[in-house]
């Protein structure tokens, strides 16, 4: 049975109210697997390895790393199948039985690995953490835009509903009417905002996504680094339009304190009916439904509801506008 592609609005809208990142089947996707090829093979990598070799829609054929110990234990291990496994990654961006690869090396190496892969023509879905560099992913966005490659970039933090929360939120033919964004932080030193930003992609892609439309404008409404014991206190307004001319609000509270700690954030959203939170929780390297996302996208040729590195570009830019 053939299954038509969830819009971005109606995956991450149910995957919230479903309460959980890998509720959702899969069911959507063709059955051809798409043949992966993997640069990375620590942590991050392995783990995104074993998730993929469960996976119907992916077929593990390379593996890359630079290290001769960590290459022969995945070959013994999770990538035993995979026809080529070399030190080096141009050998495996050559290889013409890898339709697409997935980059979990280090943080530094990851926008030059994503360049030269892109250039071999290669469709590239890329583990965070990543250097908070706008202009280097543009550079990639765009050439994969000219080739017409899917780059995607991981999600570190899911978000849900509790279960049963999405029906007190709209009414039959409601709609929903706007979203709260709260993030904060805490480090022992003043941050830089404009580095924090690329922590808040996740977040602000979620909310907008759910609200439907593109953003006209952002603007900034407070802060930063007004209170005591604060490092930055900011709140910007998304003004968002869809394609009926509705216009929707979004806002959005980075904070910022002086302390250890991890990031913590929460989504509001209102709707017609009244509103529900959604609880932001980190995802793992691996996490199934994204690489499922990504796989789904090189197949259909369309980004689809994974998170694109132009959409992350799009969204950089814009806050960038209010927090430079």
């Amino acid at each position: 049975m053939t299954h038509p592609p969830l819009t971005r609005r109606e995956f991450l809208f149910w995957s919230g109210a479903l309460g959980a990142s890998a509720a959702l089947p899969l069911g959507w996707m063709a059955e051809e697997p798409v043949r992966l090829g993997f640069v990375g093979l620590g942590g991050r990598g392995l783990q995104a390895l074993s998730v993929c070799q469960q996976l119907p829609a992916a077929k593990v054929v390379a593996l890359c790393d630079r290290k001769t110990e960590a290459l022969r234990s995945a070959v013994a291990g999770p990538g035993a199948l995979a026809g080529l496994a070399t030190r080096e990654a141009r050998r495996l961006f050559d290889e013409p039985a890898v339709d697409a690869v997935i980059l979990a090396a280090s943080e530094k190496a990851q926008l030059d690995l994503a360049s030269e892969a892109v250039a071999a023509g290669k469709d590239v879905f890329l583990l965070r953490p990543l250097p908070f560099d706008p202009s280097a992913w543009k550079d990639i966005a765009s050439e994969g835009a000219r080739r017409q490659r899917q780059i995607q970039m991981a999600r570190k933090t899911g978000f849900a509903l509790e279960p049963g929360a999405a029906g007190g939120l709209l009414s039959k033919d409601g709609a929903l009417a706007g979203a709260e964004v709260e993030a904060r932080f805490q480090s022992p030193e003043r941050p830089d905002a404009r580095a924090l930003v690329g922590d808040l992609l996740d977040e602000i892609d979620f909310a907008q996504a759910v609200l439907g439309g593109r953003v006209k404008r952002v603007v900034q409404v407070g802060g930063p680094g007004i209170l005591p014991g604060r490092w930055i206190d900011q709140r910007m307004h998304f003004e968002i339009v869809d394609e009926q001319g509705v216009h929707r609000w979004m806002g959005i509270t980075l904070i910022a304190t002086r302390g250890p700690g991890a990031k913590a954030s929460r989504i509001l959203v209102r709707g017609d009916r009244g509103a529900a939170e959604l609880a932001g929780s980190p995802l793992p390297p691996g996490d199934p439904q994204d690489l499922g996302l990504f796989l789904d996208a090189v197949r259909s040729r369309e980004a689809g509801a994974g998170l694109s590195l132009s959409r992350s570009v799009e969204l950089t830019e814009k806050l960038q506008e209010v927090s430079s």
